[in-house]
């Protein structure tokens, strides 16, 4: 998947997140990729801006947005 904005996060379960024409993707250290719908570039923004993005994927993201699983993949497989 090629984003619009992309960023690789310091967090113990994520691992990177990605924008794409109002679709947030989210990389988790288990290898699953969600993307979350109709996600506006200024929340992405604050999220990635945040003190603890676990914290703001929490409170802002994680049950605000309707979302779907688009990869599944082992630990130690290299991301596309």
């Amino acid at each position: 998947m090629k984003y619009d904005y992309h960023k690789k996060v310091e967090s113990s379960n994520l691992s990177e997140v990605g924008w794409h024409e109002d679709n947030l993707y989210i990389t988790f250290k288990s290898g699953k990729t969600y993307k979350y719908a109709n996600v506006q570039f200024q929340t992405y923004m604050e999220w990635v801006t945040a003190e603890s993005c676990c914290k703001y994927f929490h409170q802002n993201i994680r049950s605000k947005y309707d979302y779907e699983i688009v990869t599944e993949q082992s630990q130690g497989e290299a991301t596309h």
